[in-house]
């Protein structure tokens, strides 16, 4: 009896895993573009094109 609902509990908790992981869930869509909008945030992306302007300019090593 008790391999059979340790079966069962392992089973259920694989399946709950994969539904989960294949659920079409948009709210990591939408944090990935709260992260990488910065045109809200002053001096940080004057130009508005979504990359940093410390990451656009180029660093020259002496």
């Amino acid at each position: 009896m008790k391999k059979r609902l340790c079966l069962f509990l392992s089973l259920l908790i694989v399946f709950s895993l994969l539904l989960s992981a294949c659920s079409n869930d948009t709210k990591t869509d939408e944090s990935e573009k709260e992260k990488n909008d910065y045109a809200g945030i002053v001096g940080i992306d004057e130009d508005e094109n979504g990359v940093p302007d410390w990451q656009e300019k180029e660093i020259e090593l002496v």
